[in-house]
């Protein structure tokens, strides 16, 4: 604890929710903003406890304690350093909430300067985020600056000093954009890839038109029915052409090069008959 940083344990069964760490923070602002007067005293505990004053589950406290009293807020039992009015805070930021123990929460937050720090920080990455969200994915460099983009928010936000539902809030909706439109973008790259691919391969695969009159020529003038060496030769490479548009591939230099071989091939049987 300092003077613009504190931190406050509970007892409660779960952890507070985003929307509960917003209105806690909400709470203890509007305090802060009408300046009330605290009042902090010791007596016996016994005195303590007929006033109402909560204390810790399963703290271990003396014969005489601490009263913290802010009138219509709460009262507690506390030996920490306080203000003498609330408006002496400035303002506040709820950074961490965390379990410490089995039903126990301890929330960590900050005031004055550093308050506002945090806050116009949170403002910040709200803003480059809308920003992101806003960068176009319609082409592969644009795609790939957008994926840089996401790296980079991931880390900063994760490092940033903003209340903890601002970054519970930056992290949701850099996911959300992450498994939304990016994941949409990057699976129509993904087909028009292999698309433009397979229809490569198809273009590559029909070769000239006299290698396929041959192929026929010769199985109708040997009267054959049956599949023979040429068309099974025909059939693996069309298998093959298959298979390489699915994975992607579009090095058509390689393509051209088997295909020229399976030519080849074709000639050779063809003049076996």
């Amino acid at each position: 604890m300092t003077f613009d940083r504190l931190r406050f344990d509970f007892n409660a069964p779960r952890a507070p929710t985003s929307d509960e760490l917003v209105k806690i923070e909400s709470f203890v602002n509007g305090w802060v903003g009408e300046a009330r007067a605290l009042d902090a005293r010791e007596m016996p505990i016994a005195e303590a406890k007929n006033l109402g004053a909560t204390a810790m589950f399963g703290e271990k406290y003396g014969a005489t304690v601490r009263v913290v009293d802010v009138p219509g807020v709460s009262m507690e039992l506390c030996g920490g350093t306080h203000l003498r009015n609330t408006k002496d805070a400035v303002g506040f930021a709820l950074l961490e909430e965390q379990g410490i123990a089995k039903g126990v929460r301890r929330l960590v937050a900050c005031t004055r300067e550093k308050a506002a720090s945090a806050h116009a920080c949170a403002r910040d990455f709200r803003e480059r985020i809308v920003a992101f969200e806003a960068m176009p994915l319609d082409t592969s460099e644009a795609f790939a600056k957008a994926e840089e983009t996401l790296k980079l928010l991931k880390v900063e936000v994760n490092a940033a000093v903003m209340p903890q539902h601002q970054k519970m809030f930056c992290r949701e909706a850099l996911n959300s954009h992450s498994s939304g439109p990016m994941k949409a973008a990057r699976k129509k790259a993904e087909k028009a890839q292999a698309d433009a691919a397979s229809g490569a391969a198809a273009h590559a695969l029909r070769g000239s038109p006299g290698a396929g009159a041959r192929a026929r020529t010769v199985t109708v003038a040997r009267g054959h029915r049956r599949a023979g060496p040429l068309e099974r030769r025909a059939h693996v490479a069309d298998r093959g052409a298959a298979a390489a548009a699915a994975r992607g591939v579009s090095d058509l230099i390689l393509l051209q090069r088997r295909v020229a071989n399976e030519k080849r091939l074709l000639v050779a049987d063809a003049r076996s008959f």
